[in-house]
């Protein structure tokens, strides 16, 4: 292998890792799909993680858009164009994705091995995590972005709560669980349930509903 190869491998190796990283976060909306546990019985994933895919796949769309145009506009051959001024072009973009990959990799769990309420709350504190602390710009907004479209699944859910007095989490994913009476008590012993007394915990119970809310 002479040096022009040996350049154009390391320069084209960088590419393969972007190719990398696009191919995973786009193969996360496959791993969404429903998980088969039993006969006729399948896990869904959270509602906010499909919402915080919708976004990251704006984004992603974004950035593809942005680099065809650059390629068309190369391909006219308007302007002297080079290899490095290509590159120099699509680098901002290229830091984009890296960016996407870099929080994808923070704020998510393998959904079928934890419980969604486990995964949503991640999701929601580590962007917030990530909004709230990075000193780069175009992170912090995307962070910002990812975790309004998140958090909007909670909100409905809260919404519905405090104004219907239903608890309608269809896939278990609010920090805050249903149980009927009849179920608290069988996991509940007295001892523990003195020391909520004790504690003089106020509004389990909402005027409208007799299920008790139980934070899980």
């Amino acid at each position: 292998m002479n040096y022009l190869q040996m350049a154009f491998n390391n320069i084209l190796q960088t590419f393969c890792e972007y190719f990398t990283m696009i191919r995973k976060l786009q193969d996360f909306g496959n791993y969404l799909k429903p998980n088969y546990v039993l006969q006729n019985v399948y896990r869904q994933p959270p509602l906010t993680y499909e919402s915080y895919y919708a976004v990251l796949t704006w984004h992603l769309t974004r950035v593809k858009r942005r680099i065809i145009k650059i390629e068309t506009n190369f391909m006219k051959q308007d302007t002297c164009n080079s290899f490095l001024t290509l590159l120099k072009d699509i680098k901002k973009h290229l830091e984009t994705i890296k960016i996407l990959y870099e929080i994808h990799q923070a704020v998510t769990s393998d959904w079928k091995v934890y419980p969604n309420y486990k995964c949503a709350s991640r999701l929601l504190s580590c962007l917030y995590f990530e909004m709230e602390n990075s000193n780069n710009k175009e992170k912090a907004n995307i962070s910002t972005s990812l975790y309004l479209s998140s958090l909007r699944v909670y909100l409905n859910i809260t919404d519905t709560w405090l104004n219907e007095g239903r608890l309608e989490d269809w896939r278990d994913e609010f920090i805050i669980s249903r149980f009927s009476r009849r179920r608290i008590t069988r996991w509940l012993d007295d001892e523990f349930l003195d020391d909520l007394n004790n504690w003089k915990v106020e509004h389990t119970t909402t005027t409208r509903s007799p299920d008790l809310q139980c934070f899980k």
